[in-house]
């Protein structure tokens, strides 16, 4: 994921490097509050890097260089994974439709209340009046989450996670959330408002507390040229076939799907699905748009030069990519079989 690529009209005040530290800095906080509970090294197995061997992990003025802690370490953690999904939806509306839709009950609801629970408890003070420097790393996570959150509810959801102080309403934003979303501080939004100005931003009062319809700060953000819309998309439909072949026809499958529900999209979804009739693959809307396939149509040539037309694939490389793994699995075929004969053989 490269940040750097995303055109946005919102000015993003840190970038997806600077937030991958944060997160390895509060995965730190948690082992080390782990090993309270446990003890030093049980806590470090959850890294997976080279347990320091001074034993300094519970010196607080430690950091995650000098205990050789790397991205690479914790990247396929679900928390990790859910704070740069959060991060991409957050900042540029990206949705990664391989991942469980953001919403109550989900994943990212718990991991919200990881990082609240972090910034609000004593562990972090503590940690941090003795030199571990905590509390940025979580402010800059608590912003990922709570512009998410902002931009999950102008997209018309419920909120998938509240701090204690937060009082949503449905079809309204709050301040708060209209100012995470346009960039600006609160009171910039608030002057905004004033009935004294020249078309100034409708708001509500609720119960005392000044919120905007879902309507109006949309048409407002992109009066600002600050809204975002949301995309979504499937990291597999974006393969390169010059680097990336596929381990078995099942990998195959999944990658077919991706790039289906991509073009779906984007593209004319019903001109796609009368090509791919044509051709023999069934498809089907189900949660989601999806392919079946019949694996033994990857046989024919002109059946793969086809598929490769309809998904703008190269047409040589994709039926030398397709080959490949129909070796792969004849290969393992021969295997299984070798086996069985040669146990027989042994009885």
């Amino acid at each position: 994921m490269n940040d750097s690529s995303k055109p946005t009209s919102l000015e993003v005040p840190f970038s997806l490097d600077a937030l991958r530290e944060d997160i390895l800095n509060v995965f730190l906080l948690y082992v080390r509050n782990i090993a309270w509970m446990t003890d030093q090294e049980t806590a470090w197995t959850l890294t997976k890097a080279p347990f320091p061997a001074d034993g300094s992990l519970m010196n607080p003025e430690e950091n995650i260089f000098t205990l050789g802690l790397t991205w690479n370490h914790i990247s396929n953690t679900s928390f990790a994974q859910c704070m740069e999904h959060l991060y991409d939806f957050a900042f540029y509306g990206r949705i990664d439709g391989n991942f469980e839709e953001i919403g109550r009950e989900s994943q990212f609801e718990w991991i919200a209340y990881l990082v609240f629970d972090a910034i609000e408890g004593n562990s972090a003070h503590d940690w941090s009046e003795y030199g571990f420097e905590i509390y940025k790393p979580l402010e800059r996570c608590v912003f990922v989450i709570e512009l998410a959150n902002a931009r999950r509810m102008l997209d018309g959801y419920e909120c998938f996670c509240y701090r204690k102080n937060d009082d949503f309403a449905e079809d309204y934003l709050t301040v708060r959330q209209l100012a995470l979303l346009s960039g600006m501080e609160e009171m910039s939004i608030r002057a905004a408002a004033n009935p004294k100005r020249a078309n100034p931003l409708k708001t509500v009062s609720d119960n005392g507390r000044t919120r905007i319809e879902i309507a109006v700060a949309e048409e407002w953000l992109k009066s600002k040229n600050k809204f975002i819309p949301i995309t979504v998309y499937w990291p597999d439909a974006e393969i390169d076939l010059t680097k990336k072949g596929f381990k078995d026809l099942e990998d195959l499958n999944h990658m077919l799907n991706s790039r289906y529900k991509s073009l779906c999209v984007t593209k004319d979804c019903n001109n796609i699905n009368k090509k791919l009739g044509a051709i023999g693959i069934e498809t089907g809307i189900g949660v989601e748009p999806y392919l079946l396939i019949d694996e033994n149509l990857f046989n024919g040539k002109p059946f793969v030069y086809a598929l490769a037309e309809i998904f703008s694939f190269p047409q040589k490389l994709f039926l030398i990519r397709v080959q490949e793994v129909l070796t792969i699995e004849m290969q393992r075929m021969v295997q299984k079989e070798l086996k069985r004969e040669i146990a027989e053989l042994s009885r």
